[in-house]
């Protein structure tokens, strides 16, 4: 497999991306993983397409959760494949060329967003471009403000009439862990019954 075509950027805007800041990660919100970070009870439908970023740890501060309305940017360049619904937000993908092979198409994900109006199919990004912004949702309960991003390879390129239905399965596309790709620094908070205590402080009572 050819390694991803460009240099990854951090997908959010503000001070997020400062060398001062760490991502928080649950395991559940890791790549490939089938815990649930937002409820104790179950697992997943299905492994996890990506990474959630929401937990922002800064220097001498209690670990915040993703405010609504941030800018979510474009990783890298491409352009617009598709935006589409997923079951918290909008999902917007974009296309970042063939791979060495010619007959796979890079790609990345950002869902549970809300898309700008202005993008259509087709339209080309530079890296940082503004794509969206993050939201905050009612349910299901436990759910933080976060955004999902997913890297991964078409094994159809150009045919974009997707569902995360059909994402899930993982017939047409291969997924890959975007952490070692970002410049970020991840903590991991690997002790269940805390972090569902903080959780539950950090929701509206």
């Amino acid at each position: 497999m050819s390694a991803f075509p460009a240099s990854l950027s951090v997908p959010l805007g503000g001070d997020l991306s400062g060398s001062d800041s760490a991502f928080v990660f649950h395991p559940g919100m890791l790549f490939d993983t089938d815990r649930k970070w937002w409820s104790p009870h179950g697992t997943r439908a299905s492994s996890h397409e990506g990474l959630d970023l929401c937990l922002i740890h800064r220097p001498d501060r209690v670990p915040q959760p993703l405010p609504a309305d941030i800018p979510v940017l474009a990783p890298a360049g491409g352009r617009i494949a598709a935006v589409f619904p997923d079951f918290l937000g909008r999902t917007v993908l974009l296309s970042h060329g063939l791979d060495s092979s010619r007959d796979r198409e890079w790609f990345s994900l950002l869902a549970h967003i809300r898309p700008h109006p202005e993008l259509e199919p087709g339209m080309p990004v530079k890296t940082g471009s503004v794509l969206g912004w993050t939201m905050r949702f009612t349910r299901p309960p436990g759910m933080l403000c976060h955004l999902h991003f997913s890297l991964g390879l078409f094994q159809t390129p150009g045919d974009y009439d997707l569902s995360w239905p059909e994402l899930a399965r993982r017939k047409r596309v291969s997924f890959f862990d975007p952490l070692p790709l970002l410049p970020i620094t991840p903590v991991i908070w690997d002790n269940p019954a805390h972090w569902f205590a903080f959780v539950d402080h950090l929701l509206p009572g």
